[in-house]
């Protein structure tokens, strides 16, 4: 399985500039009823809006737009997958964003942040990196 880091750029005034990585883990699809299913490691907590161009980001990539229900899962450096996300986006067929703050604590990701700096760095060294770049 081929690992995507994604860089994304958001634009939240005239003159600041947040970037957000992100790297897609694993992708499972079922065309046989039409769903996909993705998920994410991000460096770091994000706001729904983050979420939300990740996710437009994510969808509008490839043959992505032909899964319906379409839904992707966002963990942080050190979190079990399957055992709670962090947060999630849904196309079904409109966007819903959920952050899961409890997850956090039923599912802690990592707090030393060199350790979870080269997790996610070691994430990153597989796959093709994206950038979308807004403003700044």
């Amino acid at each position: 399985m081929k690992l995507m880091p994604i860089m994304i750029g958001f634009l939240f005034c005239s003159d600041i500039r947040v970037e957000v990585e992100c790297v897609i883990q694993s992708e499972d699809y079922y065309p046989h009823i039409g769903k996909g299913s993705i998920v994410v490691l991000l460096r770091y907590p994000t706001t729904k809006e983050q979420i939300r161009a990740i996710a437009w980001e994510i969808r509008n990539a490839g043959n992505r737009k032909r899964y319906n229900p379409f839904f992707i899962s966002y963990y942080l450096p050190g979190m079990e997958v399957g055992a709670g996300s962090y947060a999630s986006s849904h196309f079904r067929p409109e966007l819903e964003v959920m952050i899961y703050e409890s997850a956090l604590e039923n599912n802690p990701p990592e707090e030393d942040s060199s350790r979870a700096d080269e997790l996610f760095g070691q994430a990153k060294q597989e796959g093709t990196t994206y950038t979308v770049h807004s403003g700044g």
